[in-house]
């Protein structure tokens, strides 16, 4: 039980996160950036 509560409170805080992001902004950011440097970034964050 205490494991549901706490999965149901990761899954609604990455909800407020998620609907707080202005995905039309973050599209531009995406489009603009170099993009050898987000694959390095990515790389570093992703494994």
């Amino acid at each position: 039980m205490k494991r549901l509560i706490s999965i149901a409170v990761s899954l609604i805080i990455l909800a407020i996160i998620y609907w707080k992001i202005d995905f039309s902004g973050l599209i531009k950011v995406f489009q603009n950036c170099n993009g050898w440097w987000m694959i390095i970034s990515l790389g570093m964050v992703v494994p």
